[in-house]
């Protein structure tokens, strides 16, 4: 299951395995002196977790390296799916991509042993990190490889995960519950991938923003997150029961992001 940590409530779990795919400033409205204080939330949670409990890391994640330098559990198993990052050789379990679209494709390595490939029912770059964490903890769970590989295959993705819901004119529309900048460039980066494959159409996105405090501290970032898109609409800030911020709406935005752009 997924731990919460948008209000610190990790910390009241001690899970005998957990993965920690990324580390990156978001909930501002509970986190209010920014990222340290999320390091300080998961160097706390890692803590307080039983010496035989297991922690999956990334290591591509910039976040994570942060995390790792003040932490010192036994039972780090680090994962990597990116060859260019220099601690990609050194991690414990290794992920080559093959293709990314349609469906994303992989070669799976523990240290220097090759493991195999595994195709997903899914596209999209972060979804082979994510299926590598996965596998990773499927293993040290004592779960066969082949059981793993057949598995991801048949996974076509979760409730707005770039879920598919409709098509209009010839138009795939595609509904994805991405809120924070990373997820947002994620997303458009793998609808670019696709478009880019079948050669033909545009990635137009319709996105609202959500909270004016993660608008207000991302703004910048939020702005770079939509250069794989062609046109972007952008609906009015949902507040989420918060009072806005001056100058911070999506009419700014959106002068930002042409700026940047």
């Amino acid at each position: 299951s997924e731990l919460d940590e948008s209000d610190g409530s990790i910390e009241l779990y001690t899970p005998d395995l957990s993965i920690i795919t990324n580390l990156e400033f978001d909930h501002a409205d509970h986190y209010e002196k920014g990222f340290e204080q999320i390091l300080e939330t998961f160097e706390r949670y890692v803590f307080d977790l039983n010496n035989s409990s297991k922690i999956i890391l990334n290591t591509d994640d910039s976040g994570n390296l942060d995390l790792l330098k003040r932490i010192s559990h036994k039972n780090i198993i680090t994962y990597s799916s990116n060859p260019a990052n220099s601690l990609h050789k050194d991690a414990v379990y290794k992920a080559q991509a093959i293709a990314t679209v349609p469906n994303a494709k992989m070669k799976v390595f523990k240290k220097d042993e090759f493991l195999g490939e595994i195709t997903l029912g899914i596209p999209g770059i972060h979804n082979i990190s994510n299926a590598l964490a996965s596998t990773a903890a499927a293993l040290e769970c004592g779960v066969e490889f082949s059981q793993i590989a057949s598995s991801l295959e048949k996974f076509i993705g979760m409730k707005r995960r770039f879920q598919t819901v409709g098509c209009y004119k010839g138009a795939r529309i595609i509904d994805d519950y991405a809120h924070h900048p990373t997820e947002v460039e994620a997303t458009l980066k793998t609808a670019k991938e696709v478009i880019s494959s079948t050669k033909k159409g545009r990635v137009i996105a319709v996105f609202q923003p959500h909270r004016f405090t993660r608008l207000a501290n991302l703004w910048q970032d939020f702005a770079k997150s939509f250069k794989d898109a062609d046109i972007v609409y952008l609906c009015d800030v949902y507040p989420a029961g918060e009072a806005p911020i001056k100058d911070i709406n999506s009419e700014n935005l959106c002068k930002e992001i042409n700026y940047t752009k």
